[in-house]
Protein backbone atom coordinates (compact mmCIF):
# COMPACT_ATOMS: atom_id res chain seq x y z
CA UNK A 1 0.00 0.00 0.00
CA UNK A 2 1.20 3.48 -0.76
CA UNK A 3 -0.19 6.94 -0.15
CA UNK A 4 0.49 9.50 -2.85
CA UNK A 5 0.55 13.00 -1.38
CA UNK A 6 1.61 15.06 -4.37
CA UNK A 7 2.98 15.21 -7.88
CA UNK A 8 5.62 17.64 -9.14
CA UNK A 9 5.60 18.40 -12.87
CA UNK A 10 8.64 20.03 -14.49
CA UNK A 11 8.59 21.54 -17.99
CA UNK A 12 11.65 23.06 -19.70
CA UNK A 13 11.62 24.68 -23.12
CA UNK A 14 13.49 27.22 -25.21
CA UNK A 15 11.81 30.56 -25.77
CA UNK A 16 8.95 32.25 -23.96
CA UNK A 17 6.16 30.20 -22.40
CA UNK A 18 2.64 30.97 -23.56
CA UNK A 19 -0.41 30.71 -21.30
CA UNK A 20 -2.54 29.00 -23.95
CA UNK A 21 0.17 26.68 -25.32
CA UNK A 22 2.32 23.97 -23.74
CA UNK A 23 5.89 25.03 -23.02
CA UNK A 24 6.81 27.47 -25.77
CA UNK A 25 4.18 27.15 -28.47
CA UNK A 26 3.28 23.45 -28.51
CA UNK A 27 -0.36 22.82 -29.37
CA UNK A 28 -1.75 19.73 -27.66
CA UNK A 29 -4.67 17.89 -29.24
CA UNK A 30 -5.28 15.30 -26.52
CA UNK A 31 -3.57 16.82 -23.50
CA UNK A 32 -2.21 15.35 -20.30
CA UNK A 33 -4.51 13.04 -18.35
CA UNK A 34 -3.98 11.91 -14.77
CA UNK A 35 -5.82 8.91 -13.31
CA UNK A 36 -5.69 6.56 -10.37
CA UNK A 37 -6.71 3.02 -11.32
CA UNK A 38 -8.18 1.02 -8.44
CA UNK A 39 -9.27 -2.62 -8.37
CA UNK A 40 -12.92 -1.73 -9.01
CA UNK A 41 -12.86 1.80 -10.46
CA UNK A 42 -10.83 4.55 -12.12
CA UNK A 43 -10.57 8.07 -10.74
CA UNK A 44 -10.04 10.75 -13.38
CA UNK A 45 -8.10 13.36 -11.42
CA UNK A 46 -8.44 15.93 -14.18
CA UNK A 47 -12.23 15.60 -14.05
CA UNK A 48 -12.54 15.03 -17.79
CA UNK A 49 -10.45 18.14 -18.49
CA UNK A 50 -7.04 17.03 -19.75
CA UNK A 51 -4.32 19.65 -19.36
CA UNK A 52 -3.92 21.32 -22.75
CA UNK A 53 -1.75 24.34 -21.86
CA UNK A 54 0.59 25.88 -19.30
CA UNK A 55 -2.37 27.77 -17.83
CA UNK A 56 -4.28 24.48 -17.69
CA UNK A 57 -1.88 23.23 -15.01
CA UNK A 58 -2.49 26.36 -12.97
CA UNK A 59 -6.26 26.05 -13.33
CA UNK A 60 -6.10 22.47 -12.07
CA UNK A 61 -3.44 22.66 -9.36
CA UNK A 62 -3.00 26.37 -8.63
CA UNK A 63 0.67 25.93 -7.62
CA UNK A 64 2.43 26.88 -10.86
CA UNK A 65 5.84 28.57 -10.87
CA UNK A 66 7.19 29.99 -14.13
CA UNK A 67 10.91 30.72 -14.19
CA UNK A 68 12.68 32.91 -16.73
CA UNK A 69 16.08 33.37 -15.14
CA UNK A 70 17.85 35.62 -17.62
CA UNK A 71 19.53 33.67 -20.40
CA UNK A 72 18.81 30.05 -21.18
CA UNK A 73 15.68 27.96 -21.25
CA UNK A 74 12.52 28.83 -19.36
CA UNK A 75 11.05 26.35 -16.91
CA UNK A 76 7.82 25.73 -15.09
CA UNK A 77 7.23 23.63 -12.00
CA UNK A 78 3.79 22.57 -10.96
CA UNK A 79 2.91 21.20 -7.53
CA UNK A 80 -0.32 19.22 -7.26
CA UNK A 81 -0.88 18.32 -3.61
CA UNK A 82 -3.61 15.68 -3.45
CA UNK A 83 -3.61 15.57 0.36
CA UNK A 84 -4.46 19.30 0.47
CA UNK A 85 -7.67 18.52 -1.42
CA UNK A 86 -8.85 16.19 1.34
CA UNK A 87 -6.62 13.13 1.59
CA UNK A 88 -3.77 11.41 -0.22
CA UNK A 89 -4.47 8.87 -2.95
CA UNK A 90 -4.12 5.39 -1.45
CA UNK A 91 -3.14 2.57 -3.79
CA UNK A 92 -3.15 -1.11 -2.92
CA UNK A 93 -0.98 -3.78 -4.57
CA UNK A 94 -1.82 -4.03 -8.28
CA UNK A 95 -3.41 -0.57 -8.47
CA UNK A 96 -1.73 2.27 -10.35
CA UNK A 97 -1.27 6.00 -10.79
CA UNK A 98 -1.08 7.06 -14.44
CA UNK A 99 -0.06 10.13 -16.37
CA UNK A 100 -1.09 9.77 -20.01
CA UNK A 101 0.22 11.92 -22.86
CA UNK A 102 -0.68 11.04 -26.44
CA UNK A 103 0.65 14.24 -27.99
CA UNK A 104 4.05 14.94 -29.55
CA UNK A 105 6.24 16.73 -27.00
CA UNK A 106 9.55 16.42 -28.86
CA UNK A 107 9.79 20.24 -28.99
CA UNK A 108 10.31 20.40 -25.22
CA UNK A 109 13.80 20.39 -23.75
CA UNK A 110 12.67 18.36 -20.71
CA UNK A 111 9.46 17.12 -19.09
CA UNK A 112 9.37 15.18 -15.80
CA UNK A 113 6.74 13.92 -13.40
CA UNK A 114 7.75 13.09 -9.82
CA UNK A 115 5.28 11.28 -7.59
CA UNK A 116 5.80 11.83 -3.84
CA UNK A 117 4.28 9.76 -1.08
CA UNK A 118 4.89 7.09 1.51
CA UNK A 119 4.59 3.35 1.83
CA UNK A 120 1.99 2.54 4.45
CA UNK A 121 1.11 -0.63 6.32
Amino acid sequence: RCKIHRMIVFIQDGGTFDAEKYGNGITLTTGVGVTAVFADSTLDLTGGYNVMSNAGWQALCHDFAHNALGTGNETASIRWTFSKAGKPITLEAGESFRVTINDNLTGLVAHYFQIQGVTAA
